[in-house]
C-alpha cells in the first residue's frame, strides 16, 4: 500500500523573475569583473609606451606587451566561458 503523494515544487526550479534577475546579476558581476581585469591590460599598454618614451630596452616592451595580451585574451576567454555557463545554467532555470 503506497503512503499519499506529496506535491512539491521541483528543486532548482523558481518561478518568478528570481531565474531573470539571479541572470542579469550574473552577467552584471561577471562583465564588470572583465572590465576591471581589461583596466589592467590595458594599464600594461600605457607603462609600456611610457617606459618607452623614456627609452627602456625593447626586450622589455616585448616582454611587456606579451604580458599585455596574455592578460586580456585569457580574461576574454575566461568571461566568454562564464556567459556560456551562466546561459546555460539560466536556461535551465527558465
Amino acid at each position: 500500500m503506497a503512503g499519499p503523494v506529496q506535491s512539491q515544487p521541483a528543486q532548482g526550479h523558481r518561478h518568478g523573475l528570481w531565474p531573470v534577475w539571479e541572470f542579469a546579476v550574473h552577467v552584471t558581476v561577471g562583465t564588470l569583473i572583465f572590465a576591471v581585469i581589461a583596466g589592467g591590460a590595458l594599464l600594461l599598454d600605457r607603462v609600456n609606451h611610457w617606459l618607452q618614451y623614456l627609452g627602456v630596452d625593447s626586450p622589455v616592451g616585448y616582454g611587456l606587451k606579451v604580458a599585455e595580451y596574455a592578460v586580456f585574451a585569457t580574461d576574454l576567454l575566461l568571461f566568454l566561458v562564464f556567459l556560456g555557463k551562466t546561459v546555460a545554467r539560466a536556461a535551465r532555470e527558465f
